[in-house]
C-alpha cells in the first residue's frame, strides 16, 4: 500500500482558526452555518475536524506529497511539519512545485511523479 497526496490539508482545524476572527467562529457556531468559497460549511463539520482527525496522522506506508511552493491555502509548511511529526519520515517524500494550492500549472510535472511512485 502507497499513499500520495496533493496539497494535503494538515493541520486545518488550526487552520481555520487563522482564516476567521474570533467573532466570526462564534457566528459560525451560533448559526450553525459558514459559507466558504460558494459552499455551506455546518459548524459540525470544525467540530468532527477538531476532535476527530489529528493534524498530523502517522503514516504507516510509504508516502508521496506534492505541494505547491505559493500555496495560501493550506501553506507548504504544513507538509514540512507533517513530516518532521511522523516516527517513519525515511518513507516519506515531498516534491515542492512552483504553484499555488490548485496545482494547475504542475499537471505536466505530477503526472510522472504519480506514475513512478506508483510503479
Amino acid at each position: 500500500k502507497k499513499l500520495f497526496l496533493l496539497c494535503p490539508a494538515f493541520g486545518l482545524a488550526a487552520r481555520w482558526r487563522e482564516f476567521l476572527s474570533d467573532d466570526e467562529l462564534e457566528k459560525w457556531k451560533s448559526s450553525g452555518s459558514h459559507s466558504y468559497d460558494g459552499r455551506q460549511l455546518h459548524y459540525s463539520f470544525l467540530v468532527d475536524l477538531t476532535q476527530n482527525h489529528p493534524a498530523y496522522p502517522q503514516v504507516l506506508c510509504p508516502t508521496s506529497i506534492v505541494h505547491g511552493k505559493s500555496d495560501e491555502l493550506i501553506p507548504i509548511t504544513a507538509s514540512q511539519q507533517f513530516i518532521k511529526e511522523q516516527k517513519n519520515k525515511e518513507s516519506i517524500h515531498l516534491v515542492e512545485v512552483d504553484d499555488d494550492h490548485h496545482l494547475s500549472k504542475s499537471l505536466l510535472q505530477i503526472i510522472p511523479i504519480v506514475s513512478q511512485f506508483l510503479l
